[in-house]
């Protein structure tokens, strides 16, 4: 009786374990149970807020997302029924708009690669393309040391990096800097407005590098 009494229990408790999902980078791990109970283990973080816990065997699949920026780690968390319940920093997200079958059918949840979008272009004095250029479509220079660049989407809540470079036709034995300084802002439009001058701030033609990243959409 005891030994039946024991197959049932861990009978049982295999019912409600589902999904492992590692970090495996650290070792860190997380665990769902049948009624959306996530479990951190190996020194992981607990998820907060948590996602729903619905008491009952129904919880199919999770999805971890790393921390991003100011936003902390979040979770997926998919029900039988096609519900998707968000825990963590996704919780600040909008919600998206998945299939609810309203039967049990739902097993797995897989996110979309999101991987950072890079635009870049490198740009003379005389405010010409140099080469190397990605998803960049023009520049404008609209006067001393002042440089319009429109990449093929907007640069609005991207982020961006100017340095000062050199001239191709300058020998690449000549190692040092080129001296002076460079800043760049948004502008009307979503193009980039870059602004370079000499060590003393006065507005020079300079040549420039510009690196913009901005998260997919």
């Amino acid at each position: 009786m005891n030994a039946r009494i024991a197959r049932i229990i861990l009978l049982g408790l295999a019912c409600c374990v589902y999904t492992l999902t590692i970090r495996a980078q650290e070792g860190e791990y997380y665990v769902l149970d049948g009624f959306g109970g996530v479990h951190a283990g190996n020194g992981a973080s607990t998820i907060l807020p948590a996602t729903p816990y619905f008491g009952f065997d129904v919880a199919a699949d999770i999805e971890f997302f790393q921390a991003q920026g100011n936003v902390a780690a979040g979770i997926l968390v998919l029900d039988r029924f096609g519900g998707v319940h968000r825990g963590g920093g996704l919780t600040t997200q909008p919600p998206g708009n998945t299939p609810y079958f309203g039967f049990n059918i739902a097993r797995a949840i897989v996110a979309r690669d999101t991987k950072p979008r890079i635009m870049a272009v490198s740009v003379s004095s005389t405010g010409l393309s140099t080469g190397g250029a990605i998803d960049f479509e023009g520049v404008v220079k609209e006067g001393p040391g002042q440089y319009l660049i429109t990449f093929d989407r907007s640069v609005l809540n991207c982020v961006w990096s100017v340095t000062l470079g050199r001239e191709s036709s300058i020998s690449l034995a000549n190692p040092l800097p080129e001296p002076g300084q460079a800043s760049a802002t948004a502008s009307t439009g979503g193009t980039l407005r870059v602004y370079t001058a000499n060590t003393n701030g006065t507005p020079t033609d300079k040549p420039f590098h510009a690196t913009v990243v901005c998260r997919q959409s």
